[in-house]
């Protein structure tokens, strides 16, 4: 099946690329792109792959690639050299499902990977037009050849990290699997670190593949294989590893995942539920090591893998430590971006510093039971957590209202002190001097409050958005302009974050809430607000120092998300104190004057000088990576509505 899609640094149609004639571009990202092409000497249809990395290479004249910078020139050519080397033992693969690479050449100062081009559509494809769980013999008509196949690779040194439904292909031919990756070639770069990293995809990718140090090898595929497999008997796919890992350790609250064994019980065998269950465990020591050792629990008797022999001397010697981190198709992937959600750093750091009067917080030890997947028994896996006797709790709840509905959810940040402001030294004057502010004990909003929690503030006591105002130039059914209809349902659905609200409103918000739980809300401060979205952190995003790909809601070409304009609440990965939202998707408004950070207003919050500007964080849909930093600092007057500014709110003690 073909898609064709556009890209104005791509070859255009007709091109001759040595005996290759490009006839469309299949797919593209950040880092290169793939294109449909005909082998004009053996009349067949290719794939191949170019190595484009655009964050450091422009199109020139020729079409050549070249370096923006002679810093970028020095990691374009060592990344070209990676490239080239995953072509060279890519090449090497022969088995029937793995997408064959046949060629791989230098032309126009970078690299490409031709491969044989597979008709067929994706699993995920076929998961959606179904419509519904497939049977066991339905899954077992692909997935002995598809582990067969991944055996071959772990075998020779490979992982592939990023196993999902779009990465595999049915063949229209014979209907058997390949594992393929048309247009998702990712390549990144570090002259610094070159440390490997990846891309995660949410629900199918481990939790070690979200850590820094985490340590992947054939059992982080066995994870996405059975998550792939989750999806197939339930329909949708697994919850993401790292919110399974805030429900046990921040929450304390069970695994959030339904085992398999309880969603698919009397519609598929217990041996094939449990090898699922399995395979999904948290810590990577509970789950197969090999595709081997699962296949002997996962298949019948008659479609268990025979054991291959390793064709690695290297991986002989020196065990799984030496794993190559890179895609078996074609993405070979190397730190520059800071894709990383979580780091062990993080995970160990939850909770922020306490105050003396607070728990002292303590490192929780959370282990996942093993399964013994020969035991059959009704008996599922427990998450067991040995932990201090004063161990603080970590969970969102919701204050009554008077009127008998719930406020926003909310979630309490224990004391702490952080270095407020630009520590990368990269950022404006005005987020300078770094400096110690010491917090106190606070509830934010797990979410910038929505559409349908303001909308039920107007009913009953006004203050409408500006696109609701009757006789305002900007309401939606008579006004002129269009700067709010343009966002369409994302401005009016209850699940999107409300935005065309003054300070004004906003803190009128918060003060109806307060008489309607007899509790303390308002603005968080600034320093507040930033003390919440460093969430113990001090890189220029809470994942990383670079934007990365699909970690917020920003300006469309930057951040990869699928939303134009704003995006309903919670569409991204929490931070690690389990907020949401804390950058990108909308400004939020603070209760603290803009100044200088010498005058100490940014501890302040202020209802005097009703004339000052008034400080917002966070940037929003429509602003490009750099003003998402966690420090950056922008300014509005307090009776300011505009299309991509809400807020969310705080409760104190």
């Amino acid at each position: 099946m073909t898609t064709t899609v556009d890209n104005r640094n791509a070859l255009p149609t007709g091109y001759q690329l040595e005996e290759y004639r490009i006839q469309s571009l299949l797919g593209h990202g950040g880092f290169g792109m793939t294109y449909l092409a005909e082998d004009t000497k053996l009349n067949l249809k290719v794939a191949i792959k170019e190595f484009f990395p655009n964050e450091l290479a422009v199109r020139a004249n020729a079409y050549h690639v070249e370096p923006k910078s002679q810093q970028d020139k020095d990691n374009l050519i060592w990344g070209l050299e990676g490239f080239l080397k995953e072509g060279r033992t890519l090449a090497a693969f022969q088995h029937p499902n793995i997408v064959r690479v046949l060629h791989y050449f230098e032309a126009h100062n970078t690299a490409y990977i031709v491969m044989a081009y597979e008709e067929g559509q994706s699993l995920s494809s076929i998961l959606q037009k179904n419509g519904k769980p497939l049977t066991e013999t339905e899954i077992m008509a692909f997935l002995p050849q598809l582990l067969s196949g991944l055996q071959v690779v772990h075998k020779t040194g490979f992982l592939h990290r990023d196993i999902k439904p779009n990465n595999i292909y049915i063949r229209d031919q014979d209907q058997n699997p390949v594992l393929i990756d048309f247009g998702a070639a990712r390549y990144t770069f570090g002259s610094h670190t070159r440390s490997a990293t990846t891309i995660v995809t949410p629900g199918y990718a481990p939790f070690e593949q979200y850590q820094s140090k985490g340590k992947q090898g054939p059992w982080s595929d066995i994870y996405a294989m059975g998550a792939i497999l989750y999806c197939a008997i339930s329909g949708k796919s697994p919850i993401e590893a790292p919110e399974r890992v805030n429900a046990i350790k921040l929450r304390e609250e069970p695994d959030p995942l339904p085992s398999a064994v309880q969603i698919g019980q009397k519609r598929y065998s217990e041996g094939f539920l449990r090898g699922i269950d399995w395979a999904l465990q948290i810590v990577e020591t509970d789950r197969p090591q090999t595709v081997k050792e699962w296949s002997d629990v996962l298949l019948t008797p008659s479609n268990r893998l025979s054991e291959v022999p390793s064709t690695s001397k290297e991986q002989d010697k020196s065990g799984v430590n030496n794993w190559v981190l890179g895609s078996v198709i074609g993405a070979i992937i190397i730190s520059f971006a800071g894709y990383i959600f979580y780091t062990e750093h993080r995970i160990e750091k939850l909770v922020p510093e306490s105050s003396p009067n607070e728990e002292t917080p303590r490192k929780n030890s959370v282990q996942v039971s093993p399964i013994n997947p020969h035991e059959k028994t009704n008996q599922l896996p427990q998450i067991e957590k040995q932990q201090a006797s004063q161990t603080p709790k970590k969970f969102d709840f919701r204050d009554k209202l008077k009127e008998g509905t719930l406020g926003p959810k909310m979630v309490w940040i224990s004391a702490g002190t952080f270095n407020m402001g630009d520590m990368q030294g990269e950022g404006d004057k005005d987020e300078k001097p770094v400096h110690s502010v010491s917090i106190n004990r606070f509830a934010i909003g797990l979410y910038e409050i929505t559409v349908g929690e303001y909308l039920h503030f107007v009913q009953a006591k006004g203050y409408a958005p500006e696109w609701q105002e009757a006789g305002s130039k900007y309401q939606l059914s008579t006004g002129t302009d269009t700067h709010y209809k343009e966002l369409g349902s994302a401005l009016t659905d209850e699940k999107h974050p409300i935005v065309g609200i003054s300070w004004k409103d906003a803190t009128a918000y918060t003060k109806w809430l307060s008489q309607q739980t007899s509790q303390q809300y308002r603005l968080p401060s600034e320093a507040e607000w930033e003390y919440a979205a460093r969430a113990g952190t001090d890189t220029k995003y809470y994942w990383g120092n670079e934007i990365g790909y699909n970690q917020t809601n920003c300006s469309e070409e930057y951040c990869g998300d699928d939303f134009k304009y704003t995006a309903p609440v919670g569409s991204f990965a929490p931070n690690p104190f389990g907020l949401y939202d804390t950058l990108g998707n909308v400004w939020e408004w603070t209760c603290s004057e803009y100044d200088k950070y010498a005058n100490h207003q940014e501890k302040q919050c202020t209802n005097q000088n009703p004339s000052k500007e008034r400080v917002s964080r966070g940037g929003s849909w429509k602003y490009e990576p750099w003003d998402l930093r966690a420090t950056f600092r922008v300014r509005y007057s307090p009776s300011d509505r505009i299309n991509d500014l809400g807020f969310r709110v705080v409760r104190t003690e």
